[in-house]
């Protein structure tokens, strides 16, 4: 059996129209992220405060990154890089709390210097997919859970005040990044705690099952549509004619090239690429979050149904 934090938390629910927090699964993780261009598209409380705290550490890694700052700096950066699984989202069967050391995380990123050197100007989080390769959903909304912990907790705490859940003192050490000293803090404070673990309630609207972009839309969004505006030709009738977007990707992945590859090296030649991107994830995210209905059925299936 299921058992939902809705049920733990004493609510009678059957959807999440009537609540305002992904319905997680105390017992398994569930296979939704926590999206950062989503964040970006809401005005409310929470994700004002969740965007300026990205906007915070990333502005921070970038910095890092961009001026060449030594081992120390990164190590200070990725002070706490482990899955605390306290939201109970991403792969796993929610009680993995995966090993991410601070030294793997340094090696993650050790080609994001190179691209800085080539005037590419990595500004969002979900720039890393883009050119990390195996760097995707899971391991952005790990990293962004640890960074927002603070902001996901407040909102967890306010929940458990609007539906009478009594919080505990937290447990052990969590630590949350601070806008600022622009560093790492030792949370201090309740939390919310189920079966003896700190769960963070997470808002709907920062969910998807996917990141809507990454490497494989750029590379098709972006670079392949550029490419065919420069390859351009008019035909004897007068007519624009490009190449297919099918038979450029033919061209350009031939050998086994992968589109991580591929993107690293045409945002190198035209760093304009990505500026391009940037300026259209708004318009690509619109109305691209997840409504009651998706999470509905992600999270309670026929159960709810049958119910309802």
């Amino acid at each position: 059996m299921k058992d939902h934090i809705s049920k733990e938390m004493g609510l009678n629910i059957n959807s999440h129209s009537e609540i305002e927090f992904v319905d997680v699964i105390i017992n398994d993780d569930t296979k939704l992220f926590i999206d950062p261009c989503l964040i970006d598209t809401y005005k409310d409380e929470w994700a004002v405060s969740a965007q300026a705290t990205i906007e915070s550490y990333f502005s921070r890694f970038y910095e890092i990154y961009r001026n060449c700052e030594g081992d120390e700096s990164k190590i200070r950066l990725f002070a706490h890089p482990h899955e605390i699984n306290a939201t109970k989202l991403g792969h796993g069967n929610g009680d993995n709390g995966k090993a991410k050391t601070t030294e793997g995380m340094i090696g993650t990123f050790v080609g994001v210097e190179s691209l800085f050197s080539k005037r590419v100007n990595l500004s969002h989080p979900i720039d890393l997919p883009l050119f990390i390769k195996g760097f995707a959903e899971d391991c952005l909304s790990d990293m962004l859970t640890n960074i927002l912990f603070k902001v996901l907790n407040d909102f967890t705490l306010l929940q458990c005040e609007k539906y009478g859940v009594s919080p505990s003192k937290v447990p052990k050490e969590y630590y949350y990044w601070d806008i600022h000293t622009r560093d790492w803090m030792l949370y201090q404070g309740n939390c919310l705690v189920i079966r003896n673990k700190v769960i963070l309630l997470v808002p709907k609207w920062f969910i998807r099952k996917r990141f809507y972009y990454n490497a494989n839309q750029y590379f098709s969004r972006i670079i392949l549509e550029k490419l065919q505006q420069d390859n351009a030709w008019i035909d004897k009738k007068g007519k624009v004619k490009k190449p297919s977007k099918k038979s450029l990707k033919h061209e350009i992945l031939q050998g086994g090239r992968s589109v991580v590859l591929a993107a690293i090296e045409y945002t190198k030649k035209d760093p304009s690429l990505l500026d391009g991107y940037h300026s259209r994830i708004p318009r690509f995210y619109a109305d691209k979050g997840m409504n009651d209905e998706m999470l509905d059925n992600v999270l309670y299936g026929i159960r709810k149904k049958q119910i309802s």
